[in-house]
């Protein structure tokens, strides 16, 4: 049955959480054929899992912090991808076009983007 009018909060971070899936498993093959030997380094020294929803999430020693699932083990972007520069674009526009430096605080507190401050700048 389709839904007439706005979409619900949950229904926003569903299809953001399907579409982030679908860029990573494009993006990070190696990681979900469980391929340890072909990772690039840059992504060795994340200590990348897969959560229960099925994204791509960076480990790290946060793990017993009393933070959110989102700022202890932020999702994993592509740097290169188009899904990225809206994203970027829209913590931008939300955060009423942040410098640089605030841009990556914002970002990180949900996202781990490899080389973000380039393209943040």
């Amino acid at each position: 049955k389709r839904r007439i009018g706005t979409i619900s909060s949950t229904e926003f971070d569903q299809a953001q959480e399907l579409c982030i899936t679908l860029v990573q498993q494009y993006h990070f093959p190696e990681v979900f054929k469980r391929d340890p030997q072909s990772l690039p380094t840059e992504l060795k020294k994340l200590a990348i899992f897969i959560d229960h929803v099925g994204l791509l999430r960076v480990g790290g020693r946060l793990a017993n912090a009393p933070l959110s699932t989102d700022h202890k083990h932020p999702v994993l972007l592509p740097a290169r991808c188009h899904l990225t520069e809206l994203i970027i674009d829209h913590v931008h526009k939300v955060n009423f076009h942040a410098g640089p430096s605030a841009m990556l605080a914002f970002l990180r507190q949900k996202f781990w983007i490899p080389r973000a401050r380039n393209l943040v700048r």
